[in-house]
């Protein structure tokens, strides 16, 4: 298979390095679990699109649906780049602390970590989606930081693991959040439909 026929089998790809991330994306990752209706990364991603698909139909009987979804659009995307400006700010935080020249006089070797492919199918990959995927690339950044902070000796595994959890707070959060707002969109569509 080519590079392009592989590219054609999503619209986004990013790889994660920490189990905990892959699982927050898609908690049947490993194995599927119908059943699980926990929130998560993917879910989110396909609830987006969904909003997107309606903000973009052109369709007469989904006039109402477009425009409420087109209304939405701003207020996700302001809540994706909040978030990713907190994970941004977080980011610079523990790379300040990495580049401490006491800690980088500790040259470790850093063992060798697993590869966690996270992807977007073809088709799929919209504005608020790619957005929100850009998340979970800031918290793969993190995670790594903080484990090296580990690995060098700077942070015990119990504040490292506070820490992940720490700064993957805002990500649950919105995560939360969009997937709430979606959902009231929805009902709100179908009520509409409805009448």
């Amino acid at each position: 298979m080519t590079s392009m026929e592989k590219q054609a089998e999503y619209d986004v790809r990013i790889k994660v390095h920490d189990l905990y991330l892959i699982i927050l994306w898609d908690t049947s990752y490993f194995a599927p679990r119908p059943e699980d209706k926990r929130i998560c990364g993917r879910r989110v991603a396909e609830n987006l699109f969904s909003l997107e698909a309606f903000a973009s139909n052109p369709k007469p009987e989904h006039r109402i649906a477009q425009a409420l979804a087109e209304k939405l659009r701003p207020e996700l995307a302001k809540q994706i780049k909040d978030v990713e400006e907190k994970l941004k700010a977080s980011l610079i935080q523990v790379n300040q602390e990495l580049a401490d020249p006491l800690i980088k006089a500790v040259d470790v070797s850093l063992p060798e970590g697993n590869t966690y492919e996270l992807k977007i199918d073809k088709g799929r990959g919209t504005p608020l989606v790619n957005s929100f995927i850009r998340l979970f690339v800031l918290a793969d950044q993190i995670t790594a930081s903080l484990k090296e902070l580990h690995y060098r000796g700077a942070l015990t595994k119990g504040e490292y693991k506070k820490r992940e959890d720490q700064y993957a707070k805002p990500l649950r959060k919105v995560m939360h959040e969009l997937n709430l707002i979606i959902k009231r969109y929805h009902q709100q569509r179908k009520a509409i439909l409805a009448k």
